[in-house]
C-alpha cells in the first residue's frame, strides 16, 4: 500500500477513534441497548417457557418490529444530528487538509460510525438472549413454534417464509449489509443536506425517512421500493414471485447505488463551497 494512502487511512481512523468517543454514542449505545432488552424480555420468557435453548441470530426478526426501527433510527438521526461536524477544531482541519481531505475524513466517520453501530446491534441482541441461546447453523424448534403460534407476549414477527428460505448465518450477513446500507445512507442524507442547507433541515427529513415504513402501511405498500427503513423488516422480502415486495438484489444495489451517488454529491458540494471566517 502507498505510504501516502496508509498515513491518511490511519488518520481517518484516528479520527472515528476520537469523534465517536463522545456522550451522544454513549446515550445511543444505552438507548439501543434499554430497548432492546424491552423487546427480547419477553422472547426470553417464551423460549424458557418452550424449555429449549433458540439460535442466537435473534435481530432479524427483531427488525421487523416497526415501533422498534422507529425508536433504533430516531436514535440514529439523533447521533447524526451534529453534521457536517464543525465541532472543535474542524475550521483548522478545513485549512490545513484542504476542503476535499476534509470531505473524505467526514464521508470516512459516517462509513465508520455506521458500521460500528451496526456491530453493535448484533453484539447487544445477542447478549441480550444469551442465557436462553446456543450456537447452531440451523434453525431449531423455537423460532419455528413462534413463528407458527406468535408466542404469548411477542412483540415482533418471525416469518416462516424467511425460516424456510435462509439459513441462520446467510440471513445474518444479509440483515448485516442491508442495515449497514440503511445506517449509513441516513448519516449522508443528513450530511449532504446540511452542506446545502440547514441541520435542522436535514433532521426533519431523517424523521421523515424512519416515519416511511408507517406512511407506507397506511398508503397501502405502494412506497415499499422507496421506503429504506422497510427492507430491514425480512417480512418485506420478496419470497417467490410476489412483485408488491422487493428483493434482495434490488435493495442491496439500491442502496449501494445511493450511497456511492450521495457521497459524489458530497464531494462536490465540499469542493464549491467558499469558508468564511468571522473577520471576512
Amino acid at each position: 500500500m502507498d505510504l501516502g494512502i496508509k498515513q491518511e487511512l490511519i488518520n481517518y481512523l484516528g479520527n472515528l477513534g476520537i469523534r465517536i468517543r463522545c456522550l451522544r454514542f454513549a446515550i445511543v449505545l444505552i438507548m439501543l441497548f434499554f430497548f432492546m432488552d424491552l423487546y427480547l424480555s419477553d422472547f426470553r420468557e417464551d423460549v424458557i417457557l418452550l424449555g429449549e435453548k433458540c439460535n442466537i441470530a435473534v435481530l432479524p426478526f427483531l427488525q421487523t418490529s416497526d415501533y422498534y426501527m422507529k425508536i433504533v433510527f430516531l436514535a440514529i438521526v439523533y447521533f447524526y444530528a451534529n453534521v457536517p461536524f464543525m465541532e472543535k477544531k474542524e475550521l483548522f482541519y478545513i485549512i490545513r487538509l484542504g476542503k476535499e481531505c476534509w470531505g473524505r475524513r467526514n464521508i470516512f466517520y459516517i462509513i465508520g460510525s455506521s458500521l460500528v453501530i451496526v456491530v453493535c446491534f448484533f453484539v447487544f441482541s445477542s447478549i441480550e438472549i444469551l442465557s436462553v441461546a446456543k450456537f447452531s447453523c440451523s434453525w431449531d424448534s423455537i423460532y419455528k413454534t413462534l413463528s407458527l403460534t406468535g408466542g404469548q407476549n411477542l412483540g415482533f414477527e418471525i416469518p416462516y417464509a424467511i425460516i424456510k428460505e435462509y439459513e441462520p448465518f446467510i440471513l445474518g450477513i444479509i440483515v448485516f449489509f442491508l442495515d449497514w446500507l440503511v445506517v449509513m445512507m441516513i448519516g449522508l442524507i443528513m450530511y449532504v443536506i446540511s452542506l446545502y442547507g440547514q441541520r435542522i433541515l436535514s433532521s426533519i427529513i431523517a424523521i421523515v425517512i424512519v416515519f416511511l415504513p408507517s406512511i407506507n402501511a397506511w398508503l397501502g405498500g405502494i412506497l415499499i421500493y422507496y421506503s429504506p427503513i422497510s427492507w430491514l423488516d425480512c417480512s418485506n422480502w420478496r419470497i417467490g414471485y410476489d412483485n408488491r415486495k422487493p428483493d434482495l438484489s434490488y435493495m442491496l444495489v439500491a442502496g449501494i447505488f445511493f450511497n456511492v451517488l450521495l457521497i459524489i454529491i458530497s464531494q462536490y458540494r465540499v469542493k464549491k463551497m467558499e469558508w468564511k471566517t468571522q473577520d471576512d
